[in-house]
């Protein structure tokens, strides 16, 4: 019995070795290679362009190539928060989103990481499993973390939109919340999913975006 459980052990240490010598280093030198944390808008002034879909997609291959990766849905119409999974439980009690971290802006509180990292969320997507043996097991529901973090949207968001363009500095509010987060946390790739025209939440997610922008066409 002792022969098999060192036998295990070393078979796990083999993999362990194996898994920091394959994927672990690596992956630490593609970080590296970053340079730090990456900043992208998907951007087109035209919906339809599949800019949530493109944002998602990225995210998902990127975080499970290894990397930490936080998507923000800045759009009012919250496409990408709609196809994420993510939505209020009750109308009661909405999920806290993109437009509570921008109220604290608004406020002149600015103490806008008190208020993020409780809007940061995990989304994740339901896979349905058969739970026994057949003719006296039931499905039962799992829900699978996407792998990435998502900052959500909803449609107060539009008014959040006006009350921006009315600020001196609204332009650069989505810009001073990025950079905010990379000092807190590290990530190392940064998606923001826009809206469908060129607004003030457009640009905003411009002025934040300083590694460039991507535009489905």
């Amino acid at each position: 019995k002792i022969r098999s459980v060192q036998s295990k052990l070393e078979k796990s240490q083999s993999e362990l070795n194996s898994l920091e010598n394959d994927v672990l280093k690596p992956l630490e030198e593609k970080k590296k290679q970053l340079g730090g944390c990456k900043v992208h808008a998907i951007i087109n002034a035209k919906g339809g362009t599949g800019k949530s879909t493109i944002t998602a997609s990225l995210a998902y291959t990127l975080a499970h190539k290894g990397y930490k990766v936080l998507t923000i849905d800045s759009d009012s119409q919250s496409s990408l928060t709609q196809l994420l999974n993510v939505y209020s439980s009750s109308e009661e009690e909405p999920v806290l989103n993109l437009t509570d971290i921008y109220s604290e802006y608004f406020d002149g509180t600015r103490e806008v990481w008190n208020v993020a990292k409780q809007v940061v969320c995990q989304p994740t997507y339901e896979e349905k499993k058969f739970d026994g043996i057949v003719g006296e097991g039931k499905l039962v529901t799992e829900y699978i973390p996407f792998g990435f973090d998502l900052i959500p949207a909803d449609i107060q968001l539009a008014k959040a939109d006006i009350d921006i363009a009315n600020k001196p500095n609204g332009a650069y509010y989505l810009y001073l919340l990025v950079e905010e987060i990379k000092k807190k946390e590290d990530y190392d790739f940064i998606l923001i999913d826009c809206p469908p025209a060129l607004t003030t939440l457009a640009y905003n997610a411009m002025t934040a975006s300083t590694d460039g922008v991507i535009v489905p066409i």
